[in-house]
This record gives structure tokens, C-alpha cells and sequence, in this order.
């Protein structure tokens, strides 16, 4: 039976950088400080490379699939042995000579390259023996990828965040998101009401990262806190005549509220707020101006960030 149809397309022209492709470069270009965290992070890339997959028309669902399963495979062997590793690099070349045009040169020398990278990995031994090897592979398969966006590594938004579940940091930060809303109130012209509102996206993705929870693992808390900041990325760099940019804001602002249900206890002092949250949230009109729908986005960063303060001060007291 032929593969089913793709179940995401490829992000648009204006959004170049899509969070997966961002998390992938990220993951790649972090240096591991112990044995374990070398082979967390070579599970992390491979499911990250499916993911990328998984957004672009005409890839393969089954091999998709086929790569998660040799990730859990890779995750579970004892020692971490390259057979599973050099198996899912091989699905993953044949799902990306599947999508790239026969015109698009740039791809297409990409993809030799990161074939002639992968065929470096040797599936006998050890993955952590070949490091370099490795690292190599990832990063030309990673330049497919961009080139197949066309975008390039300089232009993919900066979504680093370090998670650290501490309340002091989690009530500080929620201090600066109460800063940022008064300026965005007092805020005069379109522009500055947009950098603003970024900066609160960014603030809102800050306080994520360090919210102290048992409810999320440390990869849902980094991918939440994570979109929220393409969303600031996107707001931040988007010209003042987009017509996406309350969507932007909007989608940032119901991630972090998704989290916040996710952190508080039912019947807590945070709830009602979270509810009148919601409401203030969804009456952003996405199909107006952002310049017309300022008073809908400042009522609810203030409500939003009203029922953060609650949470943190509740936490805090613990």
C-alpha cells in the first residue's frame, strides 16, 4: 500500500524557520558535558530530524516512522550501538532525495554531500566512539534541510532556553512581564507596541522555562517555552504592514496559558484568572489590524500575566 499523504506542509515563504528546523540546528550545536547526555542527544537529533521531515510535502509518512522507531531503538541499546543510528540517517537521505527538486542545484548539492557524511558513519561499534563522524553527518543532513526552506542558519530564530525549575526565577521574571505591561499600555506608535508585545512573548517563553513543575516533562516545558519564542521571533523581525502578526501574539499567548493549566491545581487562586485569560485571548481579532486591536492585546497580556503573578506568588510560598 503506497505511503498516505504528508500530514504537514512546509512553512510559508515568511516563516523560513520552522521550530523544528530550529530545534534541530540547536540540538546539533550543543556540546555535551557527560556520556549520557551525548547519547540523550543523538536520540534528541534523530526524532528532531524526523519532525523536520514530517513538515515537508511529498516526505515519505511510513519512513517518517520508520526513523522515530529507530530512535526509540537507538534510545533503548545497550551499548548505544551506530546500527539504529546509521539505519535512520539512511532513511532520512532517502526521504530527502524524495522531496528535492531535480532543480533546485543548491539542495541537491547538499544532499551529496551529507550522503558522502553519512556513509562515514560506521554502523559497527559504538555511536559515542565517532563523534566527529557524527556531528558531521547531522550538520550536512541539517544544510539540506535549510537549503530545502531556503533559508539560511543565519536567518533561523534563537529559541535557546535553559529550563531551570526555580520559584525566585519564575516570581522575578514574572515581575519583569508586569514592567513590560505597563510600558505596553503607555506605549505611543505602531512600532513600538509591536517591539513591546515581542519583548513579552519573549518574557512569557522566559517564565516557562523556569516554572517549577511535576505535571511536565523538561522536553514539553523547552518545546512550550520554545514556541512561544518563535512567535516573539516572528512578531520581533515582522513588517509593520503583516497581517499576521495578531496571530503571532495570539498563538504565543494561548501556549503559555496551555501551560499554565497544565502547573496549577484545581481550585487554586490562579484558575479564575486563567478562565478570564482565555476569554481576554480569544477576543483578539487575528482578521484585523494589529494598529485596531491594540486595547484587545494589552487587556490580555495584563490578564495573562495577572494569573502567572498569582501562580508564582502562590509557588513561591510553598
Amino acid at each position: 500500500m503506497a505511503d498516505p499523504a504528508p500530514i504537514a506542509q512546509a512553512a510559508p515563504p515568511d516563516d523560513r524557520a520552522p521550530l523544528a528546523l530550529a530545534r534541530l540546528v540547536q540540538v546539533i550545536e550543543q556540546e555535551p558535558r557527560a556520556r549520557d547526555e551525548a547519547h540523550a542527544r543523538i536520540v534528541s537529533i534523530v526524532r528532531n530530524l524526523a519532525d523536520v521531515l514530517a513538515g515537508m510535502p511529498g516526505a515519505s509518512v511510513g519512513r517518517i516512522e520508520r526513523i522515530r522507531t529507530l530512535a526509540s531503538d537507538l534510545e533503548t541499546s545497550e551499548p548505544a550501538g551506530a546500527g539504529p543510528l546509521r539505519k535512520a540517517l539512511d532513511e532520512v537521505l532517502a526521504t530527502l532525495a524524495m522531496v528535492v527538486a531535480d532543480d533546485d542545484d543548491v539542495a541537491r548539492s547538499e544532499l551529496s554531500e551529507a550522503k558522502t557524511a553519512v556513509a562515514r558513519v560506521s554502523p559497527d561499534g559504538p555511536v559515542l566512539a565517532q563523534p566527529d563522524t557524527t556531528r558531521v553527518a547531522f550538520s550536512a543532513i541539517a544544510d539540506t534541510m535549510i537549503a530545502l526552506y531556503g533559508a539560511e542558519r543565519a536567518s533561523l530564530p534563537d529559541i535557546a532556553l535553559e529550563i531551570r525549575r526555580d520559584p525566585q526565577l519564575f516570581s522575578e521574571r514574572t515581575e519583569q512581564l508586569s514592567v513590560q505591561v505597563t510600558l505596553l499600555a503607555s506605549s505611543t506608535g505602531w512600532s513600538s507596541a509591536q517591539r513591546i508585545s515581542a519583548d513579552v512573548l519573549d518574557l512569557l517563553a522566559l517564565a516557562v522555562a523556569s516554572a517549577p513543575t511535576r505535571t511536565m516533562s523538561i522536553d514539553e516545558q523547552t518545546v512550550r517555552a520554545q514556541r512561544i519564542r518563535l512567535e516573539a521571533h516572528r512578531l520581533r523581525r515582522a513588517s509593520t504592514l503583516s497581517f499576521r502578526r495578531l496571530d503571532w501574539m495570539q498563538q504565543g499567548l494561548e501556549v503559555a496559558l496551555a501551560t499554565l493549566e497544565t502547573l496549577i491545581e484545581p481550585g487554586a487562586p490562579a484558575h479564575a484568572l486563567v478562565v478570564d485569560a482565555r476569554a481576554a485571548v480569544a477576543a483578539i481579532d487575528t482578521t484585523r489590524s494589529f494598529e485596531f486591536q491594540r486595547a484587545a492585546v494589552q487587556n490580555a497580556v495584563r490578564v495573562v500575566t495577572d494569573a502567572l503573578r498569582v501562580h508564582a506568588t502562590r509557588v513561591a510560598s510553598r
